[in-house]
């Protein structure tokens, strides 16, 4: 496996083509450039998934610690719509062993990119635990796109066809 493999995975025929085309000034760029991608990627997901944790300990407080209407007060500090909110605390509570997202996170995919925080929401919509790890290793393995884990696990759900991962 080449350097570049190794930092930026399998090539598709296009990346590879492209790739042979560029002057050499131009592949070292575009190397540095997915090295950032990949690094910012994962620094992302995981950042996400600790907003994720603490939306959780906000939403799952008994005491009313945090006073009435906790979630709505943070939508509007944060400018950030509770809806993301919550699909952060649906990806916590999903995958609780941080260990496991950042060792998935640490691979990349058969395209040669790195999960995106939406792989993650969108496995986090199914039930079963077992399934959602499936779903994430499907993703790395043959390289969906965050659009397209969306659909197969809106199928799976709609069909009931999750025991096919």
């Amino acid at each position: 496996m080449s350097d570049l493999e190794m930092m930026a995975g399998p090539l598709s025929a296009q990346r590879q083509e492209v790739y042979e085309q560029m002057p050499e000034s131009l592949r070292e760029i575009a190397v540095q450039m997915q090295r950032e991608f990949t690094t910012g990627t994962r620094k992302i997901v995981h950042h996400f998934h600790r907003i994720g944790t603490l939306v959780d300990s906000v939403l799952t407080d008994a005491s009313n610690h945090y006073g009435a209407k906790a979630l709505e007060k943070l939508e509007i500090f944060l400018n950030v719509r509770g809806a993301t909110l919550r699909d952060y605390r649906s990806f916590a509570r999903a995958f609780p062993d941080i260990n496991y997202v950042v060792e998935q996170q640490n691979k990349l995919t058969a395209s040669g990119l790195s999960l995106s925080v939406y792989h993650w929401v969108y496995a986090a919509r199914l039930d079963d635990p077992r399934e959602q790890k499936a779903v994430i290793e499907k993703a790395v393995r043959e390289g969906m796109t965050a659009n397209a884990l969306l659909e197969y696990v809106s199928g799976s759900k709609d069909d009931n066809m999750c025991s096919n991962l």
